[in-house]
């Protein structure tokens, strides 16, 4: 589905990694892991086209594609995408959140009821779907981002430190929903760490 061959990064003249190679396939999970400044959220940003790599090359389906994979609209499609700090309108309800989610993902109106309902479900949200996210606790916030990313049932998910701010249980069950979902749809994930034991829930690891 998706490799990276020789990727290295700078920040100035800071090297930040060098020659990353990865190559994930349907059904598979990878986990980057590493410390704190290790690199591993800029690898899921080139990933998912924040960033721009000037060395080596990504290729998707075994075609190389472009730099500015962000202009790709076919590219973006393929992802859900989690990122380590918070972006929830803490204004609005989880409801509301993940309504807009939704909206712009392009679900469908006729099945967007259904999405927001299995997210609510799979967050263990559904009592508080009307309460406001800035009401919530950390780890109840971290839950609705985590399944936000698969309403519009994406077949790439980059998922940056998913489990940051979760109690063991609602690890546990996350572990088990990713490897469900990504062997049942078909799909593939890849989630940073820098929790060596969360390694044993991944096919491929990439150590930074």
């Amino acid at each position: 589905m998706l490799a990276c061959k020789n990727i290295s990064f700078s920040f100035g003249t800071k090297r930040i990694f060098e020659n990353l190679n990865l190559a994930i396939d349907e059904g598979q999970i990878a986990a980057v892991i590493g410390q704190n400044g290790s690199g591993k959220t800029t690898i899921l940003k080139i990933l998912m086209g924040a960033i721009v790599s000037k060395e080596g090359a990504l290729f998707l389906d075994n075609q190389k594609i472009s730099n500015k994979i962000s202009q790709k609209a076919s590219y973006r499609q393929l992802l859900g995408i989690l990122f380590q700090h918070e972006s929830l309108d803490r204004r609005l309800s989880v409801r509301e959140n993940l309504l807009y989610a939704g909206m712009l993902y392009g679900i469908d109106a006729a099945d967007l009821k259904n999405s927001i309902d299995q997210a609510l479900k799979r967050a263990d949200l559904i009592a508080h779907k009307d309460t406001p996210v800035k009401k919530l606790s950390g780890g109840m916030a971290r839950r609705i981002e985590i399944y936000r990313a698969f309403m519009h049932k994406p077949k790439l998910l980059l998922l940056d430190e998913p489990t940051s701010g979760l109690d063991p249980e609602s690890i546990k069950f996350f572990f088990d929903f990713l490897k469900k979902y990504v062997y049942l749809n078909k799909a593939a994930a890849i989630f940073s760490t820098n929790r060596p034991e969360e390694i044993e829930n991944s096919d491929l690891r990439v150590e930074l």
